[in-house]
């Protein structure tokens, strides 16, 4: 067979030297083809060595981890479990703010402020109290308190107390030292 008489292969675009009047070795479109995928074999190849701690290179860590997942479908009976025990352990760790912002958990202080407008609304319905002239004095002065009224212990208390001398407290004292 002649080379003209084989069909045309998608990737013989190598001239060997014979035919360089062969239209499908100037083809740009079929010389692009070869350029991807020699360009894709060559990050596939990058790819299979890029390093990876632990296990060297990505084909080493590849092929462990397809080994692996083989085991999947007997395992998948303890997924709800492990699931129930992470959440178990993790879940008290999330942040307040996060379960709120996702709708897992009321927001405390939204329903304080719906409590404080309910209150306010209430207390807005309700008419002020009309007061008498004598209530409104007594209520004006009810944290006031009464005359003071000096006892004599009181005079003597405060006259020791202006000139430093308490010898009326120790007959006191004596009197109390008799009886205990």
């Amino acid at each position: 067979p002649t080379p003209s008489s084989k069909p045309p292969c998608r990737f013989q675009h190598i001239s060997s030297g014979k035919d360089n009047n062969n239209p499908l070795n100037h083809n740009p479109r079929t010389s692009q083809q070869h350029n991807n995928i020699k360009m894709a074999a060559s990050l596939t190849r990058l790819i299979r060595t890029l390093p990876l701690p632990l296990f060297g290179s990505a084909a080493t860590a590849a092929s462990f981890t397809l080994a692996k997942s083989r085991a999947l479908p007997r395992l998948l009976g303890w997924a709800l479990p492990a699931g129930v025990g992470a959440l178990w352990f993790v879940w008290p760790a999330v942040d307040d703010e996060w379960k709120m912002s996702m709708g897992l958990k009321a927001d405390p202080e939204a329903a304080l402020k719906a409590v404080e407008e309910k209150e306010a609304k209430a207390a807005a319905k309700i008419a002020p109290v009309e007061l008498s002239s004598e209530a409104m004095e007594k209520v004006e002065s009810a944290y006031k308190a009464g005359e003071v009224v000096e006892s004599e212990a009181d005079k003597l208390m405060a006259k020791g107390a202006a000139t430093g001398d308490f010898t009326y407290l120790e007959s006191q004292w004596e009197e109390f030292n008799e009886k205990a």
